[in-house]
């Protein structure tokens, strides 16, 4: 399958359409990564800092805090 599947859903996941998606090849972004850079750029609103570069540092966090 080509194509890229965005399941906004944070819990449960991965949905069945995103399993069934991902298991016919394609490639699939949860609500987990709306969450990630819609953070990112409030910090970046909020503060005026670049904020960049904390983009892994967040991705490490927000995935500890989910499991």
């Amino acid at each position: 399958m080509n194509g890229l599947l965005f399941d906004v859903l944070y819990k449960p996941w991965p949905t069945l359409l995103a399993r069934r998606w991902s298991d016919s090849g394609g490639k699939t972004l949860s609500g987990y990564e709306l969450l990630l850079y819609q953070g990112i750029d409030q910090l970046h609103l909020v503060t005026g800092s670049d904020v960049s570069s904390i983009d892994q540092e967040l991705r490490i966090a927000l995935t500890n805090a989910t499991i």
